[in-house]
């Protein structure tokens, strides 16, 4: 099947050097052009909520969609865009992390609400365990109300620096409903059935999301 008309994803974390609003500001307004030649949909960003069971927790957290790999490639490959990134982006964040993944579900998110990202590479030979174990995931996910907000296979391009073999953004509607949903007793049995036979690397970060504005800046702060 041909995905090259495929949806794509874009996860970033990261943080900002101190004292890097200026230059920040810069690769903003660098991008503004860019925009027109390559749209994006800012889909979500916010910051992020420590919790015991997440892996790590980044100040910035956002999600674009691409309507598809020609786009981003076009996008990040653009020579505009090479020279705003290594003047700006690059000396703007003291960390990133970048990947993409082929949009297999997308489902629209509000203001104020919780988005877990759960990323991973699978062990060769684990795919019954993986299938066993989102079988349980869904019944736990109906009963607390959450929502497979977007997932996906993971896309390897030279322009990101991680890629994850599978990729999930589960939406709940606050976090409260996250807390006890992530410390359910029976989803802990799931994931120390599973997540340790299945995966060799496996990443959790949460993020509260933010209004996002119709405008330029908007699409890439």
């Amino acid at each position: 099947m041909d995905t090259g008309n495929q949806p794509v994803i874009m996860i970033v974390k990261g943080k900002h050097n101190a004292g890097s609003e200026k230059i920040y500001e810069k690769y903003i307004e660098g991008t503004k052009l860019l925009l027109r030649k390559y749209p994006l949909e800012l889909v979500a960003f916010g910051s992020g909520c420590e919790r015991e069971y997440t892996t790590e927790t980044w100040p910035i957290n956002i999600i674009f969609k691409f309507r598809d790999e020609q786009t981003a490639d076009g996008f990040f490959r653009d020579p505009d865009y090479v020279f705003i990134k290594e003047n700006y982006r690059d000396k703007a964040y003291e960390e990133m992390h970048m990947s993409l993944f082929k949009l297999q579900i997308l489902n629209e998110v509000n203001n104020d609400t919780i988005l877990v990202v759960m990323q991973a590479t699978q062990k060769q030979g684990e795919e019954t365990n993986y299938e066993e174990k989102l079988s349980h995931i869904e019944i736990l996910l109906s009963e607390y109300g959450v929502d497979v907000m977007a997932s996906g296979l993971g896309d390897e391009r030279e322009y990101i620096n991680e890629t994850w073999q599978l990729n999930t953004v589960l939406k709940f509607p606050n976090l409260e409903v996250a807390d006890r949903f992530m410390r359910d007793p029976r989803y802990y049995k799931i994931m120390q059935n599973y997540r340790d036979k299945a995966y060799f690397v496996y990443h959790v970060t949460m993020f509260q999301t933010k209004p996002i504005e119709v405008s330029p800046k908007a699409s890439l702060d």
